[in-house]
C-alpha cells in the first residue's frame, strides 16, 4: 500500500482528495469461515482504509494548507450501522469503519 501510495504521489503530487472505496464480503455463517478469510475482510475493509488515511494525513501540506482544501471520503455500508445475517464480519469491519471515522473527525476538529 505504501508502494501505490508513493507511485500515486510521484504521478499527481499532494493528493487533496482521498476516496476509501473497497469491500469484500464472503455471505457466510461465522462457523462456516475460515481465519484467513477473516483477516481478508478486516484487511480489505478496515485495514486498507486506515493505512490510507494515515498516509494521506501524513502528507507536509496538510501542516500548513487550510483544511478545508482536503477531503477524505469513505464509502461505507449500512452494515456499519445495522448487522445482518451471514455477513458478521463484513458487518463488524463497516462498524470499526464507523466508529473510526467518527473518532478521527473528533481528533481533525480539535
Amino acid at each position: 500500500m505504501e508502494a501505490t501510495w508513493q507511485q500515486i504521489v510521484s504521478k499527481f503530487g499532494q493528493v487533496h482528495i482521498l476516496i476509501n472505496n473497497a469491500a469484500i464480503a464472503m455471505g457466510k455463517r461465522v462457523d462456516e469461515l475460515k481465519i484467513n478469510e477473516v483477516q481478508q475482510m478486516i484487511d480489505i475493509n478496515f485495514v486498507a482504509y486506515t493505512h490510507f488515511i494515515i498516509l494521506f494525513l501524513a502528507q507536509t501540506c496538510l501542516k500548513t494548507a487550510p483544511i478545508h482544501r482536503f477531503q477524505i471520503v469513505n464509502t461505507g455500508s449500512i452494515a456499519g450501522h445495522m448487522a445482518c445475517s451471514r455477513n458478521s464480519i463484513y458487518c463488524a469491519s463497516k462498524y470499526a469503519i464507523s466508529g473510526f471515522v467518527d473518532a478521527l473527525r473528533q481528533e481533525l476538529l480539535s
